[in-house]
């Protein structure tokens, strides 16, 4: 497909995505059509197509239409206070964010925008196999075009909705993602992060609903020590919104990469577990939480294979992106197959300086800023004269890089 024909689309299928397309169709949408796209096509991602940015802006003008001009100064109300935002505003603030939710969730959706979004979910389902114990099942997933960024993730800020059945209440969960651009901690987080608010679009994905018996989330990086060559795998069992909601204590793993080896396992105490409700009608779907054996709850929740298979499959991501990965994954419950449903870049690493080329790039390094002496006021205490003598005390042997 043309790169204007993409650029007009009112939706697209995930496979004809990729990262250079944000501002098209999200972050979350982009970063998963970039690893159905990368080298060898080797990086398992559940099949989906997404809403585009233009079917957003579509939408929106039609409430702004049908809300005769009420959407509109909801809007400009809301940029007056982006212009000086302080928390005491946070009660304004979430009384804007409820009426502009109310004003999008009663709006029509566009006659064409709806056709687009038909057309492609008959396509998802044309295919006879499925990965759900539900057939026609799938995940309704937010992707707006300020997420996932090198510099700022967007994180949960806007709705999911997990398996949603039926035509009619994927179109329903859609519009409730194109709304859940203006729930409280979305508005608050652009506001502290200067976004605006008005050119932000909030595209969907669309996925099949993947039946996880586990699923976690994995960091190519050791986010809390800066470790560069160690994975760290949080797991639980059933869907990830229990780990990512914190209603579980997970499972930890750290994996060596150089030595492909796992250095660390803490199994966490695990007490319940979210799960897809099944059936096949019109109108069921959803989750349901259960309680777990107390056998279960303290069992390892991934093997050594999956632990070391999650590893290598992050590594891969991380290579064809350049960068440190944070992903969302899953193993299929009955096949056990890895799926990847999200990656974006670690926002939290301090930035490494690049190594001279006749450095060993396999010796571990620490990098110690001291530029903050030259503002310091006060005197440096004996413990801090201390660390300093013990960091530039170089013995003979010792190189210092600089």
């Amino acid at each position: 497909m043309c790169f204007q024909r993409q650029i007009d689309a009112l939706a697209l299928p995930l496979s004809s995505v990729n990262r250079h397309m944000l501002a098209y169709v999200g972050g979350k949408a982009a970063n998963l059509g970039e690893m159905i796209q990368a080298e060898g096509k080797t990086i398992p991602v559940p099949p989906g197509y997404v809403i585009t940015a233009n079917a957003y802006r579509k939408f929106v003008m039609g409430a702004l239409k049908e809300s005769n001009g009420q959407l509109k100064l909801l809007l400009d109300k809301l940029d007056e206070i982006a212009q000086n935002y302080h928390d005491d505003l946070l009660p304004e603030v979430r009384e804007l964010g409820q009426k502009i939710r109310g004003l999008m969730e009663n709006t029509s959706i566009p006659e064409d925008v709806c056709q687009a979004i038909t057309e492609e979910y008959q396509k998802l389902f044309q295919e006879t196999d499925s990965i759900s114990a539900n057939p026609s099942a799938v995940a309704v997933r937010s992707s707006a075009t300020a997420e996932d960024l090198p510099s700022s993730s967007f994180a949960g800020q806007q709705d999911t909705f997990l398996n949603v059945i039926g035509l009619d209440s994927v179109l329903r969960h859609v519009q409730l993602c194109w709304a859940s651009l203006y729930t409280d901690r979305a508005i608050v987080y652009r506001l502290k992060n200067k976004f605006d608010h008005q050119i932000i679009y909030l595209c969907v994905v669309i996925q099949k609903q993947i039946d996880p018996i586990s699923s976690g989330i994995m960091f190519t990086a050791d986010a809390l020590s800066g470790h560069r060559y160690t994975t760290v795998i949080e797991a639980g069992y059933g869907l990830g919104e229990a780990l990512v909601s914190g209603l579980i204590n997970a499972d930890q793993y750290k994996v060596d990469q150089k030595k492909g080896i796992i250095t660390e396992c803490i199994i966490g105490d695990q007490n319940l577990e979210i799960v897809p409700v099944y059936g096949k009608s019109e109108g069921l779907g959803g989750t349901k939480t259960i309680a777990l054996s107390k056998e279960r709850s303290k069992a390892q929740k991934l093997s050594k294979n999956q632990i070391l298979q999650l590893a290598k499959l992050g590594m891969k991501v991380q290579n064809h992106y350049g960068v440190p990965q944070d992903m969302e994954w899953c193993f299929e419950r009955g096949t056990h197959k890895l799926y990847v449903v999200q990656a974006r870049p670690i926002t939290t690493l301090f930035p490494v300086p690049l190594i001279p080329p006749t450095s060993d790039v396999n010796s571990l390094r620490v990098y110690v800023s001291i530029g903050h002496i030259q503002v310091m006021t006060d005197p440096i205490r004996p413990l801090g004269r201390s660390v300093f003598q013990h960091i530039f005390s170089l013995n003979e042997n010792s190189k210092a890089v600089y």
